[in-house]
């Protein structure tokens, strides 16, 4: 869950484009190699923002980690950025999630072989976005 307190190291996890966000908010070390202690709200205080600037790199952060859900990404990236949509897809009928094997099909294609059309689809993906 992105929030202020989430560790750099995880929301790079959970949304890799938010390096080149931060990078472009000044907190740079994101790339650099070094690990990053404390939370976004630390580092970002750090870099002079202040609480309502770091409410709105979050909400900003949110949103992009929203963009990153669509039919071309793999149900694999999708639960690893999302793990709330486990439950979900199992309801879609996409059951194979925690048996261990990677699932690299795209959203789409999974979907489609299940009979859904893309209507449906595009559905699924706007859901799939309010559980980010």
């Amino acid at each position: 869950m992105i929030d202020r307190n989430i560790a750099p190291e995880d929301l790079v996890l959970e949304v890799p484009d938010s390096i080149g966000y931060l990078n472009r908010k000044g907190i740079t070390c994101v790339v650099c190699g070094e690990p990053m202690v404390g939370t976004l709200e630390s580092v970002s205080k750090e870099k002079g923002y202040s609480i309502q600037d770091i409410e709105n790199i979050v909400t900003e952060l949110i949103e992009l980690k929203r963009a990153g859900i669509n039919t071309d990404i793999t149900v694999e990236e999708l639960v690893h950025q999302v793990p709330e949509s486990i439950e979900y897809l199992n309801r879609k009928g996409i059951t194979c999630l925690t048996c261990g094997e990677p699932i690299t099909n795209t959203l789409e294609t999974l979907l489609k072989g299940l009979g859904y059309s893309d209507r449906d689809i595009e559905s699924i993906v706007t859901e799939l976005k309010g559980l980010a």
